[in-house]
């Protein structure tokens, strides 16, 4: 991954920290940035809880400089992992959100306000 458009500036951070909760309704999972990419850490995810639906997951997605290839490939996994509900913050980006929406509808919920408040 890149910090910038045009790949010039390596994103130094090569893993990253999630933490996942097993609800009723499936797993949500609380991304920090993604710098691993969400997709690596959702499916390193589902590897340690088979069988168990991801709900939902809330956090940077780190896709504000993501290509157009990288989104569709990241869309078209989320709707093959059937994510649930997608609660994009702060690294994700407005355009990334925008097309996460439009792309996913409904599933994405955007918030522009700190102290949100979610139950799974």
């Amino acid at each position: 991954f890149f910090l910038d458009p045009e790949g010039t500036q390596p994103d130094p951070i090569e893993d990253d920290m999630a933490v996942w909760i097993e609800t009723e309704g499936g797993l949500v999972v609380c991304a920090g940035c993604c710098h691993a990419s969400l997709i690596n850490t959702l499916k390193w995810i589902c590897e340690q809880r088979p069988g168990l639906p991801v709900r939902a997951v809330i956090g940077g997605l780190h896709l504000a400089v993501a290509t157009k290839s990288r989104m569709r490939q990241t869309i078209d996994a989320l709707r093959a992992m059937d994510v649930q509900q997608l609660i994009p913050l702060h690294c994700t980006g407005e355009a990334a959100v925008a097309e996460l929406h439009d792309a996913l509808g409904k599933r994405v919920v955007t918030t522009g306000m700190s102290g949100g408040v979610y139950t799974f």
